[in-house]
């Protein structure tokens, strides 16, 4: 993943980024998505909200936000580690596919575009 400057917990306009994305990661519901994939489902539509941001995220502020969203006594689920863990790893294969085709930087649009 590509190495930036940004610190956890964020400051100013990042804040509303980690709220709307938290929103996405917690009203997903894996037991009633008709995707025969919901992980992949989750991945779009947190996709789809960093495209919509004016401040995305980058990517080691989002994998701090997937790991803490994981781990927080705030909410609950057992399953909100192997979430986290899946899909850092669709994340980084991603990553892996745009530097093979020679984009020189992923934007969380082009997620869209490729699937």
């Amino acid at each position: 993943m590509a190495r930036t400057n940004h610190k956890f917990p964020p400051s100013g306009s990042n804040v509303q980024q980690v709220l709307k994305l938290l929103e996405v990661l917690d009203t997903h519901s894996f037991l009633t998505s008709r995707s025969s994939n919901p992980l992949t489902t989750l991945y779009h539509r947190l996709a789809v909200a960093q495209r919509g941001s004016e401040h995305p995220l980058g990517d080691d502020m989002f994998a701090m936000l997937l790991c803490q969203w994981a781990v927080s006594a705030h909410r609950s689920g057992a399953h909100r580690p192997l979430v986290m863990a899946r899909i850092l790893r669709q994340r980084q294969d991603h990553v892996i596919r745009v530097r093979i085709w020679g984009v020189a930087e992923w934007v969380w649009s082009s997620y869209c575009s490729l699937n």
